[in-house]
C-alpha cells in the first residue's frame, strides 16, 4: 500500500510539473569560440561556435529542462601538421604549401539540463547526443609526389578532396543561467564535445622508392566550446 502510494505520488508530481510548465516554452542564442583538443588539436586550429536551441520541456520541480540545438564550429587547417612531417620525414622544407583549408561542422543535438535552482544565479550541468555533419572544403587523401631533385617542389594534383562527413556526437558541459529581467535570462557555458568523424584520410608522400613515409588516418574529433548569449521565455 505503501508503495502504491509512492508511485501514485511521484506521478502527481510529474504530471504536475508538465502542466505548470506546459505553456512556458524558451529560445536561446549564443556565440564564442571553440578549442580542439586531442589528435584533432594537431591539425586543427581553434574557430568561432554559435548555438541556436530550444527547450521544448521544462519540469521545475527537479529542475530539468530538455532541449534540441543547432550547433555550428569552424576551424581552421594546421599547415604545420603537414609541413613538420615533411621536414621530419625528408629532412626538406615544403615551402609552397600555403593553403587555406576549412572544416565546417554542424550538428543537432538533444539533451538535457539540470539546474541548482536559484533567485537570480542558476549553475546547471548539461548532457547531449546528437549527429554531426563535418564538412571538410579541401583535405588530404592518396599520394603526394615530391621531386627526387627538390623535395620542396610538392604536387598536390589529384591528392586533395572535398567532402563531408557523418557521425554520432556526444557532449557534456557546465555552466550558468542569470536572470536579468522576467523571461530574460543571460546563459554563460563551457562544453566537452566529441564527433565520431574521420576528420584526417590517410595519405602518402612520394619522392622515391627510398624516401616517402605515409600519414595515418585519423578519427573520432573532440573540442571544448565557451559560449555566453541568451535565453527568452515564451
Amino acid at each position: 500500500m505503501k508503495s502504491n502510494k509512492t508511485v501514485l505520488t511521484i506521478l502527481l508530481l510529474t504530471i504536475l510539473s508538465i502542466n505548470s510548465y506546459a505553456q512556458d516554452r524558451k529560445v536561446s542564442f549564443s556565440a564564442g569560440v571553440n578549442l580542439p583538443v586531442g589528435g584533432f588539436s594537431d591539425i586543427y586550429k581553434a574557430g568561432p561556435s554559435a548555438q541556436i536551441g530550444f527547450v521544448f520541456l521544462s519540469l521545475p520541480l527537479i529542475p530539468l529542462d530538455l532541449s534540441v540545438n543547432a550547433e555550428y564550429n569552424s576551424f581552421g587547417y594546421k599547415n604545420s601538421y603537414f609541413t613538420d612531417q615533411f621536414k621530419t620525414n625528408l629532412g626538406a622544407t615544403a615551402s609552397g604549401f600555403t593553403p587555406d583549408w576549412m572544416a565546417s561542422d554542424f550538428s543537432i543535438m538533444f539533451g538535457g539540463r539540470l539546474k541548482l535552482p536559484g533567485l537570480i544565479v542558476n549553475p546547471y550541468g548539461e548532457a547531449q547526443v546528437g549527429v554531426h555533419f563535418m564538412n571538410f572544403n579541401q583535405r588530404l587523401t592518396g599520394q603526394i609526389n615530391a621531386s627526387s631533385s627538390d623535395p620542396s617542389n610538392i604536387s598536390l594534383a589529384g591528392a586533395t578532396e572535398s567532402v563531408s562527413e557523418t557521425g554520432v556526437g556526444t557532449s557534456f558541459g557546465v555552466g550558468t543561467e542569470i536572470s536579468i529581467i522576467p523571461k530574460l535570462t543571460i546563459d554563460i557555458g563551457v562544453k566537452y564535445n566529441y564527433a565520431g568523424i574521420t576528420y584526417s584520410k590517410g595519405y602518402t608522400v612520394f619522392r622515391n622508392n627510398n624516401s616517402q613515409y605515409t600519414s595515418p588516418e585519423m578519427k573520432n574529433a573532440s573540442f571544448i566550446t565557451t559560449r555566453a548569449g541568451i535565453m527568452i521565455s515564451f
